[in-house]
């Protein structure tokens, strides 16, 4: 899924705006290929098989990876203010996900899938805790992935005081780990593993997303580390990447190239640039609303690609601007009077 970056709203002007808008606008992209290939299992019109297939062409699971890439990127950002650090993602992520886990599960509590046991409550308070894929097997798709987002949220704050050589060797050793897949972590799907063996063999991804910003305004290390990722990270995924898609490589360079060298890219439309991060933060909850919707239309019968298209985008706008911005908002006012208050205190102390 697309891991939930920081919106341009929560964003400090050390980064040109025309960058965030650029990711934004890739998170987005991103985003419509996962759900684009979703759609085959409830959507079967000739529109709908078109869209799936390409989406299957450009690799959903290389999609994936491109946002761990973005979101190592942001994360790495956000943490240079670690003063309410946790709460922003705990706003930014946990509503729209009880949102659609409700959603969903109370869904398939009331048809049910064919061939395939109902989770049990346990399992979906394992979703909404972030222990699907390390716990509990993930029933609800995409969100394997938001369970290693968080974890790595967890130690963003320790990860900001390595040295660059130390968090270097952490992405190597997770390289290595992805490289031998296979062999030594016994994956054959990282949706599908268990027991912290994803964490652990995609963590080069975002890790690599971390140090780009961490070294972005290096003359020499910041495109050497752009380089890196674009191609270190290609030949990793042509050496592991069991969901295939012959065009992966174009997938793979959109995200990588958008991390690593979008900060070039200028252009000087305000309507553009909130355009562009107005898709970007309609990217998450599509990420997670499409599955619901997708399986509620199946269930009634609505099988045509452009009403599923038209269904995710009003839900996912209807989540962002009821859910998701109002509670960012209220944690946003929240912490700003929290400062005021150990403002005026250790004034009065002094």
């Amino acid at each position: 899924m697309p891991p939930p970056q920081d919106s341009s709203a929560d964003l400090r002007p050390d980064v040109r705006p025309e960058h965030w808008a650029l990711l934004a606008a890739t998170r987005f992209v991103l985003a419509s290929v996962v759900v684009a290939g979703h759609s085959r299992f409830a959507l079967t019109d000739a529109a709908a098989s078109a869209a799936s297939s390409t989406a299957m062409a450009l690799g959903g699971g290389v999609a994936v990876i491109g946002f761990l890439v973005i979101s190592g990127f942001s994360i790495a950002h956000s943490v240079q203010q670690p003063h309410g650090f946790y709460a922003r993602r705990f706003a930014r992520i946990w509503p729209t996900l009880l949102l659609s886990v409700a959603l969903f599960a109370g869904l398939i509590w009331t048809f049910h899938r064919p061939g395939r046991p109902d989770p049990s409550l346990l399992e979906v308070v394992g979703v909404l805790a972030f222990l699907n894929g390390l716990v509990f097997a993930n029933w609800y798709g995409p969100t394997w992935s938001l369970s290693i987002e968080a974890l790595f949220y967890g130690v963003a704050p320790l990860l900001r005081r390595l040295p660059v050589t130390v968090l270097a060797g952490l992405v190597a050793g997770s390289a290595i780990a992805h490289w031998q897949a296979s062999a030594w972590l016994g994956v054959a799907s990282y949706p599908d593993a268990l027991h912290g063996r994803a964490p652990l063999g995609l963590f080069w991804a975002w890790g690599l997303g971390f140090l780009v910003f961490r070294e972005r305004r290096k003359a020499v290390a910041g495109p050497l580390w752009g380089l890196v990722l674009w191609l270190g990270g290609g030949l990793l995924i042509w050496r592991f990447n069991p969901e295939g898609g012959a065009l992966w490589p174009a997938t793979w360079t959109l995200a990588a190239l958008a991390v690593g060298f979008g900060g070039a890219v200028r252009f000087s439309s305000d309507g553009l640039r909130r355009g562009l991060n107005y898709l970007g933060d309609l990217s998450y909850p599509m990420f997670l609303l499409h599955m619901p919707i997708f399986f509620l239309m199946g269930r009634l019968g609505l099988r045509q690609g452009l009403v599923g298209a038209i269904a995710v985008l009003a839900a996912s706008a209807l989540c962002l601007h009821l859910v998701d911005r109002p509670l960012r908002a209220h944690v946003a006012l929240a912490l700003e009077r929290a400062g005021a208050r150990l403002r005026r205190r250790l004034w009065v102390k002094a």
